[in-house]
């Protein structure tokens, strides 16, 4: 029986598809995390983390670019630049997005004490069998095809790229500035996750 989900609700999704995650052969998606208590115990869960200054970087040029996401509008409304759309603070996705979702604390309790946030984001994604990085997707792989005892081939594609934006080393010095401010928890957890050894 082949089964799926939009996942446009996470919340929505895990009530409809619950007892069933552990018939499912992938389950996949930027939210998909609150499900690893759900799936098979032999399941080989994964995910991959993006720098987080490219991530805020592309999040802000494919809303710009993508009429259906929920900030193309208010983006092309007020003509914001990515410094504009960091510092205004218009999505919770644009400030140390990933430790507060992987240590599941709230943006008060994580400015309260930065240090445990890093930390408890830290043993979050300890609970994953597999950490991988974006910028490294062919050490990854082989590292998956390892892990998981892949055999047959599969190509390596990028896929949802933003064409012809600017990269990391184009942006200028302030708005690098502002988003590795809004985002020093984040870059400190990458730092630390790259330190440690496969």
């Amino acid at each position: 029986m082949r089964k799926s989900s939009t996942g446009y609700s996470p919340k929505g999704s895990m009530k409809h598809w619950a007892g069933a995650f552990c018939f499912f052969v992938l389950i996949s998606g930027h939210l998909a995390g609150p499900l690893l208590d759900e799936v098979h115990p032999n399941s080989c869960t994964i995910t991959v983390l993006r720098e987080p200054v490219d991530g805020i970087a592309s999040h802000y040029y494919y809303a710009q670019r993508n009429p259906q996401h929920y900030l193309h509008e208010k983006i092309h409304r007020e003509q914001l630049s990515l410094r504009d759309y960091v510092e205004q603070e218009i999505s919770h996705e644009l400030s140390n997005h990933y430790t507060l979702h992987f240590s599941g604390l709230s943006r008060d309790d994580a400015a309260r004490d930065p240090d445990a946030a890093v930390e408890q984001a830290l043993q979050g994604l300890r609970r994953y069998d597999l950490v991988g990085f974006q910028d490294d997707m062919s050490g990854f792989v082989a590292q998956l095809r390892r892990s998981a005892n892949l055999r047959l081939p599969f190509p390596e594609q990028k896929v949802n790229v933003t064409q012809d934006r600017r990269s990391v080393q184009e942006l200028d010095p302030a708005t690098r500035e502002v988003i590795e401010r809004a985002n020093a928890l984040d870059l400190r957890l990458y730092a630390d996750l790259r330190q440690i050894p496969e």
